[in-house]
């Protein structure tokens, strides 16, 4: 009867021991796991050459209304090469109209442009992955190309 009391406490003693490693373990891989920071969380973060970077230039004072994915904006924008080279720009003609979320602009405009207020300029810095990828867009853009669109929001319409 003894033994087999033994027996049962030194299983249950086991089997503690193995539950804490287990807490420990899972406790230690947590703390490995990087969570954002509050700055990585900010739309204005610069962050490492693969992220958006969205540079805020000018934001009004009296922002009530923000951009969010199904409205329809109007905006002014330049577009360049890292370089500094001009590829297109919608200064001198018409602002550009785009629906946020439509998928009519590529990927980092999509992401670049929520959040923003009517008279707020931004500054996009866009990895090719968030752009036009490895091919580029011959011959204007090159492949693999960063870019730089500087954009100014006019109007936001949510119909």
């Amino acid at each position: 009867q003894r033994k087999k009391m033994r027996s049962a406490v030194l299983v249950l003693v086991v089997l503690c021991l193995c539950c804490c490693l287990l807490v420990e373990a899972s406790r230690s891989a947590r703390r490995r796991v990087k969570k954002p920071s509050a700055e990585e969380s900010d739309p204005t973060y610069v962050g490492a050459e693969t992220k958006l970077q969205v540079q805020v230039e000018y934001r009004p004072a009296d922002c009530e209304v923000k951009s969010k994915v199904g409205d329809k904006l109007t905006v002014h924008y330049t577009g360049m090469l890292m370089n500094g080279e001009v590829f297109d720009s919608s200064q001198g003609r018409a602002p550009f109209e785009l629906r946020l979320g439509a998928g009519s602009v590529i990927p980092g405009w999509e992401r670049g442009l929520v959040g923003m207020c009517v008279g707020e300029k931004r500054n996009l810095v866009i990895p090719p992955h968030l752009a036009y990828g490895e091919k580029g867009y011959p011959p204007v853009i090159p492949p693999s190309s960063t870019l730089i669109f500087k954009v100014e929001l006019i109007d936001i319409s949510s119909a």
